[in-house]
């Protein structure tokens, strides 16, 4: 997953923490995410920072517990369709101006066009949204905190 972030643009860390809570049933601690992913407090603290800013994953806190927990938002895949959108809506807007600032031949000028048009083709929104496990409490928490996710 650390691979596929880095080509979508966000950093190798991030990727690697969202594989992991995609495969995890339940929200995980954030010490959890340190220890078995092997990354230090403040590279896991600065990467959840960027998927919750781009509305991947989410923060749980729990009454009982001090400790901050994180699940992919079940809304993630439209933040994701949402990132990828802006950023071929900007390639877009590139080319454009380049067609704008250079003479270029009625050839060059179809083959940029024809690479914009392939950009728009691929934004398309998002048609589903990441199932949710019906039993969405950490794997950590105690009986007495089952339910007291908030």
């Amino acid at each position: 997953m650390g691979d596929i972030a880095c080509g979508d643009g966000m950093p190798r860390t991030a990727g690697r923490i969202l594989g992991y809570l995609l495969m995890s049933p339940e929200p995980v601690a954030f010490c959890d995410l340190v220890e078995v992913l092997q990354i230090s407090r403040g590279g896991t603290s600065e990467n959840t920072r960027f998927l919750e800013r781009h509305g991947i994953l989410e923060r749980i806190h729990h009454r009982a517990d001090r400790r901050d927990f994180y699940r992919i938002r079940q809304d993630a895949c439209d933040a994701m369709a949402t990132r990828a959108t802006g950023r071929a809506l900007a390639s877009v807007g590139r080319l454009c101006a380049f067609r704008s600032r250079h003479e270029l031949s009625s050839d060059q000028q179809e083959r940029i066009i024809g690479v914009e048009m392939f950009i728009g083709t691929q934004v398309s929104p998002c048609p589903v949204s990441l199932p949710q496990p019906a039993n969405r409490q950490s794997a950590h928490a105690t009986s007495s905190q089952k339910s007291t996710w908030k």
